[in-house]
């Protein structure tokens, strides 16, 4: 449960940081 949620919230912070600039980091935090 944890470690398939944690896959999640990683490749969605990769996304952010694709879609979002570095500018904003507290966008994805």
């Amino acid at each position: 449960m944890r470690t398939g949620r944690d896959r999640d919230e990683k490749t969605q912070s990769r996304r952010a940081l694709t879609t979002v600039p570095l500018s904003s980091p507290a966008n994805f935090k």
